[in-house]
C-alpha cells in the first residue's frame, strides 16, 4: 500500500511540473511581445487641453444614442486623470481566442495642432474570447506634440458583454496616457494583456517605410500565435494523456504487487472498518469526556453559587455582628445613663421618704389642730353671746380691728403664697412620678433589649465568642443594678410613694377647706365678735397658717426659700400678738429638737431666729 501511494504521488508531481512549464512559456511569450522599443519624442508645441463639455458634446455627436453611458465614462476619466489635450474618434474591429488582434483607424483632434489621421493595431494575450466591432473615443493626456503620439501603448483590457456594451481601460507609453472608451457590438468575454501601436499611415504603407521592424513584429506575432495554438492543443489533449498515464500506472502497480484488486479492496475495507471501530471508540471516549466535563462544569457552577451564597452569608453575619456591637455600645451607654438616673432617683427617694416622714408627723399635728378647732368652735359659740354685749366696745376698737384686718389680709396673702408653694410641690411630685414611670418603662425596655441581644448572641456564638462574654458581663451588671436597689422592687417603692403623695394631697385639700371655713366664720362674726374672740380666732388661723408653711418648707426640702423669707420677715404685730413668722420659727425649732438637726441658715448668712411661742 505504501508503494502504491508513492507511485501515485510521483505521477501527480509529474503532471504538476508539466502545468508549470506551460504557464512559464506563456509568461515568456507575453514578455517578448511587450519588449518593443519606443520612438523618441519630437520637440514640438504641446496641444491645449479640452474641457469636459467639449469632449461630451463631441462624443454625443459621434456615438449618438449611446452617448449617455459614454458621458458617464468620460466624466469618470476626467475625475481620475484631469483634462486631456486631445482626443481620437474612430472605429475598430477585433477578435480573440486566448490570443487576439485589434485593428482601427480614426482622427486626432487638437486645439492648436489641427486634426490628423491615426491608425492603430495590436495583439493581446490572455483569457479572452469573442469578436466585436466598436466605435472608439480615445482621450489623450500629456501629449507634448502630435508626432509623439506614434508608438506602442501597453495595458490591460477586460470585456464582458453580449450583443452590445460600453467599456473603458487605460494604455500608457512613457508619460502619455490613452483612455479608450468603446461602444462594442458583438460578443466578448475575458481579460487580456496587450498593446496598441499608433501610426499616421495605414499598416501596409507603414511596414514599407519601417524597414526591417515590421516583418520582425509579424514573425513574432506568428510565432506567438503558433505557440498559443500548440498550448491550446496540449491543454485539449492533456486530459486524455492524463487518463492514459493513470491507467498505465495502475496496471504497472497491479503487476508489481502480489495482491489482486479484490484483495486490496478487502484489505482496504478491513482497514476502513478498523479505523471506523477505533473512531467509534474515540467518539465514545470523547462523549464520556464531554459528559464528565459537563458534570464538572455544573459542579463548578454549583460550587461558585455556593461560594457566593456563603460570601453573602458571611457578609450578612459580619454586618449583623457590627450592628450588634453598635447596639451593645449603645446599650452600655444607656445602662450608664440609667445607672446615673437610678442613683439620682435613689437620692430623690431618700429625700421623699424624709419628707413623707415629716408629713406623717404633720398629720399627727393636724389631728391635734382638729381638736383645737373643735374647742375653738365651742369658744366661738360662747363668745357670740359675749359679742352681743360688747358691740359698744367693738366700735371703740374699730381702728384696732382695721389694723388687724390689714394684718389678716397680709396673713391671707402669705397663706395664698404658702398654698401656691404647696401647689408647686404637687406639680413637682407629679413630675417626679412621671420621671419614675419613665424610668420604669426604660428599665422594661432595657430588659426586652437584653433578651433580644441574648437571642442574637446565641445565633452567632460559633463565630463571636467574645460577644457572648460581653453579654454575660452585661447580665452581671444588670444583676448588680438590681442588687443596688436593696432588694426592693422599683414598682413597690413607687407605689408606696404614690400612696404617700395621695395622702399628702388629701391632707392639703382638707386643710385648705378648714382654713377657708375659718376665714368665712371670721368674716361673718367680725362685726359682732369681741376682742377676745377675734384674738382667739386670729391665733387659730395664724397657727394653722404656720403649720401649712412649715409643711410646705419640709416638702420642698433644703432648696426651699421659705426659711429665708421667715428669717427676713418683719414682726410688725402689736405687743402681745404672735406673728406668722414667729409661729413658723417655733415649729421649725420644735422639729429640730425632735430630729436633732441644726438651725437653717438664710441667704444673709445668719441663722434664722426662733421664738419660743406657746400654742
Amino acid at each position: 500500500m505504501n508503494a502504491i501511494a508513492t507511485r501515485w504521488a510521483s505521477a501527480e508531481e509529474t503532471m504538476r511540473r508539466l502545468a508549470m512549464t506551460v504557464l512559464g512559456a506563456l509568461a515568456v511569450a507575453a514578455a517578448l511581445i511587450f519588449a518593443a522599443p519606443a520612438h523618441a519624442q519630437n520637440a514640438q508645441a504641446q496641444p491645449s487641453p479640452y474641457g469636459l463639455e467639449e469632449v461630451v458634446a463631441a462624443g454625443h455627436g459621434f456615438f449618438g444614442s449611446t452617448s449617455g453611458a459614454i458621458a458617464t465614462a468620460i466624466e469618470r476619466a476626467f475625475s481620475m486623470y484631469g483634462l486631456p489635450n486631445g482626443y481620437i474618434l474612430g472605429q475598430e474591429a477585433g477578435g480573440a481566442f486566448v490570443g487576439g488582434l485589434t485593428y482601427g483607424e480614426g482622427t486626432l483632434y487638437t486645439k492648436n495642432a489641427g486634426d490628423h489621421s491615426v491608425f492603430w493595431q495590436g495583439p493581446s494575450l490572455g483569457w479572452d474570447f469573442g469578436g466585436e466591432g466598436a466605435r472608439t473615443m480615445m482621450l489623450v493626456y500629456h501629449l507634448p506634440s502630435v508626432d509623439n503620439l506614434q508608438g506602442r501603448y501597453g495595458g490591460v483590457a477586460g470585456s464582458a458583454y453580449l450583443v452590445a456594451g460600453v467599456g473603458m481601460h487605460v494604455l500608457k507609453r512613457n508619460n502619455v496616457l490613452l483612455v479608450p472608451v468603446r461602444t462594442g457590438v458583438g460578443a466578448r468575454l475575458g481579460v487580456s494583456v496587450g498593446y496598441l501601436k499608433l501610426t499616421n499611415r495605414p499598416p501596409a504603407r507603414s511596414n514599407r517605410h519601417a524597414g526591417e521592424t515590421g516583418p520582425l513584429i509579424e514573425a513574432a506575432l506568428y510565432i506567438a500565435t503558433g505557440f498559443l495554438a500548440a498550448v491550446l492543443a496540449a491543454m485539449i489533449v492533456a486530459p486524455a494523456i492524463w487518463r492514459r498515464a493513470v491507467y498505465l500506472t495502475r496496471k504497472r502497480i497491479e503487476a508489481s504487487v502480489p495482491l489482486t484488486v479484490s484483495e486490496l479492496q478487502a484489505d482496504k475495507d478491513r482497514l476502513r472498518a478498523e479505523h471506523a471501530v477505533a473512531e467509534k471508540k474515540l467518539d465514545v471516549a470523547l462523549r464520556k469526556q464531554r459528559d464528565l466535563s459537563t458534570r464538572q462544569a455544573a459542579e463548578i457552577s454549583d460550587m461558585k453559587a455556593t461560594l457566593k451564597d456563603r460570601d453573602a452569608s458571611i457578609a450578612e453575619r459580619d454586618a449583623t455582628i457590627g450592628d450588634l456591637t453598635g447596639q451593645l455600645d449603645a446599650t452600655r451607654e444607656e445602662l450608664g445613663r440609667t445607672r446615673a438616673d437610678l442613683e439620682a432617683t435613689r437620692l430623690e427617694l431618700n429625700t421623699t421618704n424624709a419628707a413623707l416622714s415629716a408629713l406623717a408627723d404633720q398629720q399627727t399635728r393636724y389631728g391635734a389642730l382638729e381638736d383645737r378647732l373643735g374647742e375653738t368652735r365651742e369658744k366661738l359659740r360662747t363668745q357670740q353671746g359675749k359679742a352681743r354685749d360688747s358691740r359698744a366696745e367693738a366700735r371703740q376698737t374699730a381702728e384696732l380691728l382695721k389694723t388687724e384686718r390689714a394684718k389678716s389680709a397680709e396673713m391671707d396673702t402669705r397663706l395664698e403664697r404658702a398654698i401656691a408653694r404647696a401647689s408647686d410641690l404637687e406639680d413637682k411630685l407629679a413630675r417626679r412620678e412621671k420621671e419614675i414611670t419613665r424610668l420604669r418603662d426604660a428599665q422594661a425596655g432595657e430588659e426586652a433589649d437584653l433578651q433580644e441581644l441574648e437571642q442574637r448572641a446565641l445565633d452567632a456564638e460559633q463565630e463571636r465568642a467574645a460577644l457572648e462574654e460581653e453579654l454575660g458581663d452585661l447580665t452581671v451588671r444588670v444583676a448588680r443594678i438590681t442588687k443596688q436597689l436593696d432588694g426592693q422592687e422599683p414598682e413597690a417603692v413607687i407605689g408606696a410613694r404614690d400612696v404617700k403623695i395621695a395622702q399628702l394631697e388629701a391632707d392639703l385639700k382638707s386643710e385648705r377647706k378648714r382654713v377657708k371655713a375659718l376665714t368665712e366664720q371670721l368674716e361673718k362674726h367680725e362685726a359682732t365678735s369681741a376682742d377676745e374672740g377675734e384674738a382667739a380666732l386670729r391665733d387659730e388661723i395664724g397657727a394653722l397658717a404656720a403649720e401649712i408653711v412649715h409643711m410646705a418648707s419640709l416638702l420642698e426640702g433644703e432648696g426651699s426659700p421659705i426659711p429665708d423669707l421667715v428669717a427676713e420677715a418683719d414682726d410688725g404685730a402689736p405687743q402681745g400678738t404672735v406673728s406668722l413668722a414667729a409661729r413658723v420659727r417655733a415649729l421649725q425649732a420644735k422639729a429640730r429638737r425632735g430630729t436633732g438637726a441644726p438651725p437653717p441658715v438664710g441667704e444673709n448668712g445668719k441663722a434664722a431666729e426662733t421664738d419660743a411661742v406657746s400654742s
